[in-house]
């Protein structure tokens, strides 16, 4: 796995996400529309391009299945490593709607000039044939907003009684959290590394403290809190504290928050969506990282 980017169209592997001292700093998604209109005739329309390793895309992947969108929305799955040309498809993991090699095809497809990282997920719209979002967070809101008519309507994740608490939740743990384990995998420098790390487990004694006489981070309920923390939960002993060197805990030494994770894993929607296998390919191919691209048999 070489991380590359398209630059007015031409992929590249020249360019980096860290700053002068060795911090990484996460590039921004560049699509961040919204669906307006949406009816029974647009059945099929929509797609949804996915990896199951991925844990930004597996935030969409755990709402599209909770809410039961698979007869409305397609699926489209990429091989779960990134080659010298990013995302791509294969037989088993085929591209159903263009059959095309690399996830940047469909980039290019929506502007032929375009510059910026090619990522998953993305939310794509066949009748326009443009991309509408790759944002995450605001692809599962829009699947729990005006997605739901035709959903299972079995999950409200993002209640209106405790909508501010859910994305005051999701904002906090998204840099405390979520994006702090690719801060400390992708320190470029000692001091960054252990400045990271130290501050990322700090935050993990919080929420293990927070999670001791709870099931869920918000309320009573399932909420967009819980799938937008989980996928980092779910890779940290498999992943993250190899890989990311992560490391001076397991996940599981933290006995409320390794609760808290199983009993959302218990969930059938959600246990369906965690693919261990996939998740050790994809971060132990990035040759940056692993230089011999050796997956481990086991876990943490």
């Amino acid at each position: 796995m070489a991380l590359g980017m398209l630059v007015n169209g031409k992929w590249t592997t020249d360019w980096t996400e860290h700053d002068e001292k060795g911090n990484f700093q996460r590039m921004q998604t560049k699509f961040r529309n919204t669906v307006k209109d949406l009816k029974e005739d647009d059945r099929g329309r929509y797609s949804l391009y996915v990896s199951y390793a991925c844990p930004w895309a597996h935030r969409t992947i755990m709402t599209y299945e909770l809410l039961g969108l698979s007869g409305f929305v397609n699926l489209v799955v990429v091989e779960p490593h990134i080659s010298e040309k990013g995302w791509f498809f294969s037989e088993d993991f085929a591209d159903t709607n263009y059959s095309f090699s690399f996830l940047q095809e469909l980039y290019l497809k929506h502007d032929r000039n375009y510059t910026g990282r090619v990522t998953v997920p993305v939310l794509w719209d066949g009748k326009k044939e443009k991309i509408v979002n790759n944002e995450s967070l605001e692809i599962i809101k829009l699947f729990n907003g005006i997605f739901r008519e035709f959903s299972n309507k079995k999950y409200n994740l993002f209640a209106d009684k405790n909508l501010a608490a859910i994305e005051n939740e999701i904002e906090y743990n998204y840099d405390a959290i979520n994006n702090a384990c690719y801060r400390t995998g992708f320190a470029n420098s000692q001091k960054v590394y252990e400045s990271e790390v130290t501050k990322l487990f700090r935050e993990l004694e919080r929420l293990d403290k927070k999670l001791e006489k709870r099931n869920f981070l918000i309320g009573n309920e399932l909420s967009g809190a819980d799938l937008s923390l989980l996928p980092t939960l779910l890779r940290f002993d498999v992943a993250y504290h190899g890989i990311f060197k992560c490391n001076l805990k397991r996940l599981k030494d933290f006995k409320n928050i390794e609760k808290f994770k199983d009993n959302l894993l218990d969930i059938p929607e959600i246990q369906k969506t965690f693919k261990s296998d996939q998740i050790k390919t994809l971060y132990y191919k990035i040759i940056e990282l692993n230089p011999s691209g050796i997956v481990p048999l086991g876990q943490a």
